[in-house]
């Protein structure tokens, strides 16, 4: 397991936190897709990465899974963001989500990751 810093957290500098920040992803980023996910990569000219969940009810109608989704998502997130250093992330649902597996998450980072850097 990789841990970027002291306390392991998930800080809020490390979110996306304005709908302002949502839309500039939206507007301007990378689309890297999966049968599962959508994920827009954008250069933030910070040094540090910041994640935005965009998970959508219709979805996933039930909470625990939609919960336990983004806790999986903000692990995948906080295990790589040394990578991912000076990144916009924005991570949002497709209609056949179904069960979605913590390396298909790593994957799916890491086709962005390498997408965003060309």
């Amino acid at each position: 397991m990789i841990v970027t810093d002291r306390s392991g957290r998930f800080r809020n500098n490390n979110r996306l936190n304005k709908p302002s920040e949502y839309t500039s992803v939206f507007a301007n980023g990378e689309r890297t897709h999966s049968s599962q996910l959508l994920c827009l990569s954008l250069a933030n000219g910070l040094l540090r990465p910041r994640l935005g969940l965009a998970i959508s009810k219709k979805h996933i109608p039930k909470a625990t899974r939609r919960n336990k989704l983004k806790r999986l998502l903000r692990e995948c997130f906080r295990q790589y963001k040394d990578k991912l250093s000076g990144m916009d992330i924005v991570v949002t649902s497709k209609k056949n989500i179904g069960n979605v597996e913590t390396r298909h998450i790593i994957k799916l980072l890491e086709k962005s990751l390498n997408k965003n850097r060309q």
